[in-house]
């Protein structure tokens, strides 16, 4: 059952779609076929047909449709959101063809390609809109859902989390099975009333804390009223685009793909890295050797600074950045360790050039050659130190199946800001959707990041 304000939500994402498509198709055909040929890029026989791009717009919006993108609960994760818009505008212009096909039309394929590029950035910007617009509606109480939540200790820590973040879109209304604040409580098996006193939309119901036969009976009551039911397994750091159902004797099993990178991928991303740290290194000699002057003149000691990290398979090496810091900080450094990281706001071992360093992210440069030598990866989790790994547990563990990266999702949704759960999630987030295109998303995000110094410290 859809609430009225994913209706809404749903138009508005539309509507969104239909200018950023309008922007990148027709400004693909512009700059093609120019203001005098602006409508003849399609020709239906020898009759061109007006605005192809109008057309092409449309395909493009079913597309989007088809890969899920206009359910508000497909796609609450940015990644997923980002991986379906690629598939869709990529896959649009073989829908495009096809049908010029059936109608003997003549598509210009320069056009097409350049419908294909330009709309997954024009797309995905609109989304960010989108996003920034959902978020905005509902700190002021708009665009939720109300919710019952119904379990034990993992609901109660559940409920902790949704009633914390509005991004999530669910608001608990009641509970049931605990008790969590001031909300309405009632007993497990009193769900029905729950829904009709709360004036509930959604069931919420974390499997955790009850048997088969308690949970069985909460989604039989659940499913005889007008509610949205949402099952939470109670698996961490897992993800739909990793989750495959499958028939296990008689029940559904879920068969969870392990956080790796298939071979083909690694060579592909190992060959990404190569040429594109070279490149960097060799673009990019005059700044640094520029900042490293600066660092000599600022204060006493060498330009660069090298740590042990922890790579892929927990293989160690030395991590290279411009130091920010005095030197011997590294001496002080116990003693300022919070939260399984180490990173404070007003470090006072920082020195002036090292903060303007830190701000713009300039002391990361030195790690292009750690990628070059195949240490990390331009993109990939957080390079930790021996020290954190140590107090790993065997799910955080899991983030080291990959190299290390100079940014990730980390760096783009929060650095410092985060803390240790979070950049685990988000590093499995990464190691298990891996593609170029997400690599591509990363560092465009990290560009804003970087501009916006946040969390940066």
């Amino acid at each position: 059952m859809n609430e009225r304000w994913q209706r809404a939500w749903r138009l508005t994402a539309v509507a969104f779609d239909a200018w950023a498509l309008a922007f990148a198709i027709g400004g693909a055909a512009l700059i093609r076929f120019g203001l005098s040929g602006l409508g003849l890029g399609f020709a239906v026989g020898a009759t061109p047909v007006n605005a192809p791009w109008v057309v092409a717009i449309a395909i493009w919006m079913i597309a989007i449709g088809i890969s899920g993108l206009y359910s508000p609960t497909r796609c609450a994760s940015s990644v997923e959101e980002a991986r379906r818009i690629a598939t869709a505008c990529l896959a649009a212009p073989g829908a495009f063809v096809m049908t010029s096909f059936i109608l003997h039309g003549q598509p210009s394929r320069l056009w097409l390609g350049m419908s294909a590029l330009l709309s997954i950035p024009f797309v995905a910007a609109d989304r960010r809109l989108l996003r920034w617009t959902t978020s905005k509606l509902r700190t002021r109480g708009m665009w939720m859902s109300r919710a019952v939540i119904a379990g034990g200790k993992d609901a109660k820590a559940l409920t902790d989390t949704l009633a914390s973040d509005v991004v999530y879109g669910v608001q608990p209304v009641a509970t049931c099975g605990f008790v969590w604040g001031e909300l309405p409580s009632y007993d497990f098996a009193d769900l029905r009333r729950a829904v009709l006193d709360s004036g509930a939309r959604s069931v919420v119901v974390v499997t955790g804390s009850f048997s088969r036969e308690e949970i069985q009976e909460e989604l039989a009551a659940a499913d005889e009223l007008p509610v949205q039911i949402i099952v939470a397994p109670s698996l961490d750091y897992t993800l739909l685009h990793n989750v495959n159902l499958m028939p296990l004797g008689r029940e559904p099993g879920l068969h969870l793909e392990r956080p790796m990178l298939r071979f083909h991928q690694r060579v592909l991303k190992r060959s990404i890295d190569i040429v594109v740290s070279s490149a960097g290194l060799l673009v990019l000699s005059p700044v640094m050797c520029a900042l490293a002057a600066a660092i000599r003149v600022d204060s006493s000691g060498p330009s660069l600074f090298a740590q042990r990290r922890v790579g892929r398979h927990g293989r160690q090496f030395d991590l290279f950045k411009f130091r920010t810091m005095i030197d011997g900080a590294e001496e002080q450094r116990p003693a300022l360790v919070d939260d399984g990281l180490f990173k404070m706001k007003d470090d006072p071992r920082i020195t002036r050039v090292g903060r303007f360093l830190r701000r713009s992210s300039l002391d990361e440069l030195p790690q292009l050659w750690n990628v070059l030598r195949g240490e990390m990866s331009l993109v990939g989790p957080r390079p930790a130190l021996p020290s954190e790994v140590a107090t790993y547990h065997a799910n955080a563990r899991r983030r080291l199946a990959v190299r290390p990266g100079i940014t990730g999702l980390w760096q783009v949704n929060g650095r410092s800001d985060l803390s240790f759960d979070e950049y685990v999630r988000l590093d499995l987030t990464y190691v298990q959707n891996w593609s170029v295109l997400l690599d591509a998303y990363v560092i465009a995000r990290t560009a804003a990041a970087v501009v916006r110094s946040r969390g940066a410290y």
